[in-house]
């Protein structure tokens, strides 16, 4: 979808209002949905044909997963985003490139020309293994959806935190490493020390050989013990049998893994969205823009309460009497309006003196 700041930069057309209008975001947003979900289908019939096919030990028949059906299909939806990135680049022209949001849009007509190459593979019965990723990009673009439906608002956000984290996350991945090899070479010296010297039936030395016969099997194991990925007992018990050091040490590692470090990188993680949704411009828009209609009918409500003969209008008798209400006293209040100066405010709204509010005069002044 196109950003709403278009007009700001360009004279206004039917083509760029077609852009920017709700309803071409809807489409698109159900067209992109809809084609992941087609990639999904088609990915797990295509597994199910291979499993067939290696149980049989023969080449399987597809069956009911037609091929040419599902090349049609990739072709159509190839054709469709071709169209929508026709549209919002004649829409938009030079800042479909150079505006706020250029790096969604180069995205964008990378993922559309990588869809048709494709489906130019698919229909020339030709296979590449980068066409693995050419599908990865195009499922990655399924969390365009969330970027402007305020329905997904939420959803956004957390999306906006994972992005914003990545380099955080980097960081933190090379401080858990640089902590984990730290201890992988301890475990690793102290193992080797105890294989030099262990019969073939010790218990701990098949253990140490089966976790910690290289640096890289020592550092998944370190990484397994903390993400449950191994039972932390087994390796404990093999170090307890042949080095009460390496099992303190052990024990030393756990806490210092799970009650620090990754607490730690919790709570940089939660400060990097706090900073997202804070620094957010979209989403700041959509919360205002939330706020300002929650207040607009709650404001139409109040002046249906003070409208007491329904004629559409308050008088300033009617305005007086309602300000007896409880729910009118806090509705003013809350716009910082206190009972003193609400007769002055009633005065302020009647732009034409008739001593009288219309509803528009009421909302909107």
């Amino acid at each position: 979808a196109a950003s709403g700041g278009v007009s700001q930069f360009k004279q206004k057309s039917w083509l760029v209002d077609v852009v920017e209008s709700r309803m071409f975001g809807i489409v698109s947003a159900l067209l992109i949905v809809s084609h992941a979900s087609f990639i999904g289908i088609k990915v797990d019939q295509d597994m199910k044909v291979a499993i067939n096919a290696f149980s049989s030990g023969v080449d399987s028949d597809p069956g009911a997963w037609d091929t040419d059906f599902a090349n049609a299909v990739d072709v159509f939806y190839a054709a469709v985003f071709f169209l929508e990135l026709f549209l919002r680049m004649a829409a938009l022209r030079s800042y479909f490139w150079c505006g706020p949001e250029w790096k969604w849009n180069l995205f964008d007509f990378v993922v559309v020309i990588a869809g048709a190459v494709e489906s130019v593979f698919h229909v020339s019965s030709l296979d590449a293994t980068f066409l693995r990723l050419i599908r990865l990009l195009r499922m990655i673009r399924t969390v365009q959806v969330v970027r402007h439906l305020r329905l997904f608002s939420k959803l956004r956000l957390m999306l906006l935190a994972i992005f914003e984290s990545v380099v955080s996350l980097i960081w933190a991945l090379v401080l858990l490493v640089a902590f984990m090899f730290l201890f992988a070479v301890v475990f690793l010296q102290a193992a080797k020390d105890h294989m030099e010297s262990a019969p073939r039936d010790d218990k701990a030395a098949q253990v140490l050989a089966t976790f910690f016969h290289s640096l890289p099997m020592a550092l998944l194991t370190l990484c397994m013990s903390i993400s449950g990925g191994v039972n932390w007992w087994e390796i404990q018990e093999a170090f307890l049998d042949f080095s009460p050091f390496c099992a303190a040490m052990f024990i030393v590692y756990l806490a210092l893994m799970i009650l620090a470090m990754l607490n730690i990188v919790t709570g940089i993680f939660v400060n990097d969205a706090i900073e997202v949704a804070q620094g957010d411009r979209e989403l700041r828009a959509m919360v205002a823009l939330q706020r300002h209609s929650n207040s607009i009918g709650h404001l139409r409500e109040t002046f249906n309460l003070m409208d007491v003969d329904d004629s559409g209008k308050i008088t300033l008798e009617e305005f007086q009497a309602s300000l007896q209400h409880l729910e009118v006293r806090l509705t003013l209040e809350s716009l910082g309006v206190d009972m003193p100066n609400a007769v002055r405010l009633f005065t302020m709204l009647d732009v034409n003196g008739d001593f009288e509010l219309e509803i528009d005069e009421f909302v909107m002044g």
